[in-house]
């Protein structure tokens, strides 16, 4: 759960064409802690053999989504449209060990953190999508709009660096691909002609899956496993602006 800052823009053209923009930054650090588990044994891949949990110290996230909508049919105070746009996403995070175990009992493994920074991971997000949407004039100042959209050509990447293994650490890197389904509602109200309230929801849901490249940070690969990545995400907001 973080807080972001945000910054919406918007170019109507002819009635008929509008391009949208917006940048999120990130004004706060997640308050729960990250985990880590791991299942490696063999014989029994249902055993959980390590897990950990690390207090995430630093995070950075850098959302930029941007699209062109055509206003295809107009019908007294309702207007629907479609359009592409272009979703990328930058989570950034670092995480200092708290504790770490073994449930299953396998020995050596139990470490408790001294500060340092035991944990980097980045997530990159890049997803251009189709959207379908429209307008509804609710009253002379309340305009109430909702979109749906969706992507079938998701690329993700991560790299997850585990710091204080030996050899340099262990990095393991992914290239990943798959498909995400947007959902937004929101609602504007005019407090003048050029003044205005905006408040909304947005829900937005990834699904991507490929593979992993690990090896120790001195260069030496271990090999290559497949990897899965699920991401639901689901904000509300809350913004005056300005139309000119």
């Amino acid at each position: 759960d973080v807080w972001l800052g945000r910054i919406d823009g918007r170019a109507t053209i002819n009635d008929q064409w509008r391009i949208n923009a917006t940048l999120k930054k990130d004004l706060s650090t997640p308050g729960d802690n990250m985990e880590d588990s791991d299942w490696l044994t063999v014989t029994n891949p249902s055993r959980l053999d390590v897990f950990s949990e690390s207090e995430i110290s630093s995070f950075d996230a850098l959302i930029v989504d941007a699209d062109v909508e055509w206003s295809f049919l107009r019908r007294d105070n309702i207007s629907v449209h479609a359009g592409v746009g272009y979703l990328y996403q930058n989570l950034d995070y670092e995480g200092e060990l708290l504790h770490q175990y073994s449930p299953s009992g396998l020995p050596g493994i139990e470490y408790h953190g001294d500060g340092r920074v035991g944990i980097t991971y980045e997530m990159i997000y890049s997803i251009p999508y189709l959207k379908f949407g429209g307008d509804l004039q609710v009253g002379p100042k309340l305009t109430m709009e909702g979109s749906i959209a969706y992507s079938p050509i998701v690329n993700a990447e991560d790299t997850d660096h585990h710091l204080l293994r030996a050899y340099g650490g262990k990095i393991s890197s992914g290239d990943m691909e798959g498909d995400a389904f947007m959902l937004e509602l929101s609602g504007k109200y005019l407090f003048t002609p050029s003044i205005f309230m905006e408040a909304g929801f947005q829900l937005t849901k990834i699904e991507v899956d490929g593979t992993q490249a690990q090896e120790y940070g001195w260069g030496f690969p271990i090999g290559t496993v497949d990897e899965e990545a699920e991401s639901t995400q689901t904000s509300v907001f809350i913004s005056v602006g300005y139309s000119f």
